[in-house]
């Protein structure tokens, strides 16, 4: 069996033609200079995360892994990029700091952050967490609460996992959507080095996910803040673990970290 299929997914679910034609043509608008960078970059790296996501659960672990270094390179380019240099803001401008305050980017930063950390890529993630402030915007269908989570994570990051966080994203707006409110948990207690605090929150995330409704969303077959918390747990030696029904590993020698996915639904009829 594999691993789509203990999601009650099928071949058709995860084939990820479709979503390559669209990163070739998001390359093809980049090359050709199409102005609208912004988009067409964050495009780029979203499809390539989303492509190593169903190769993952194809088991084409190499695949995988390919993708998502495209896809980090592609997000290196969104967050850090002279694109803003180029491209007119809203009031036919150009104005970097206008893109910083209004550009779109906690999905496509969350799942940069996560492959980055499942693929050991530990000098790109720690570049990707020095891209968020406090100017950074709240995109439209980010809640308060999410921006604030990544804001906290980048901060632990830059520290090296030196600095203890106090969260302040439970009184935020939108705290229990995805979980953010428990990851910031998690996050609190690893960054004050209390193994049994961190594990107790880091099964409660792990928890939470497996009991969330089913989504049409692929990537949410994978716990992305839960294994994100995970391997920052592990790189900074804080030895917390994880129940193995949502532990996986890729089984290959391409040196992916482990990725925690939502407790297996065998049986489960699949998505047309």
């Amino acid at each position: 069996m594999k691993l789509y299929e203990r999601f009650g997914l099928n071949s058709a679910n995860v084939d990820p033609e479709i979503l390559i034609d669209v990163a070739k043509g998001d390359e093809e608008a980049i090359e050709e200079g199409h102005e609208d960078w912004e988009r067409n970059l964050n495009s780029l790296a979203t499809n390539r995360a989303v492509i190593a996501v169903c190769y993952y659960l194809m088991e084409d672990f190499k695949r995988s892994r390919k993708y998502a270094n495209e896809s980090i390179a592609a997000a290196m380019e969104f967050f850090f990029g002279n694109w803003r240099q180029k491209q007119p803001t809203e009031n036919d401008e150009i104005d970097p700091q206008w893109w910083h305050e209004h550009e779109t980017w906690t999905d496509l930063f969350r799942l940069s952050l996560f492959w980055a950390s499942v693929i050991d890529d530990w000098k790109s993630l720690r570049r990707l967490a020095s891209y968020p402030d406090d100017k950074s915007g709240t995109d439209v269908e980010t809640t308060p609460a999410q921006r604030q989570l990544y804001l906290e994570i980048s901060e632990f990051i830059r520290s090296d996992g030196k600095l203890k966080i106090k969260s302040k994203v439970s009184k935020l707006k939108g705290a229990d959507r995805r979980g953010a409110a428990a990851a910031a948990a998690c996050l609190e207690n690893l960054s004050a080095k209390d193994l049994s605090s961190t594990q107790n929150a880091m099964d409660a995330i792990f928890q939470k996910h497996a009991k969330a409704r089913n989504s049409d969303d692929l990537t949410d077959t994978i716990c992305v803040d839960g294994t994100l918390m995970l391997n920052l747990a592990r790189h900074f030696n804080v030895d917390v673990k994880l129940d193995p029904k949502f532990e996986h590993s890729d089984g290959e020698a391409v040196n992916l970290c482990p990725i925690a996915m939502r407790e297996p639904h065998c049986g489960r009829p699949h998505r047309s």
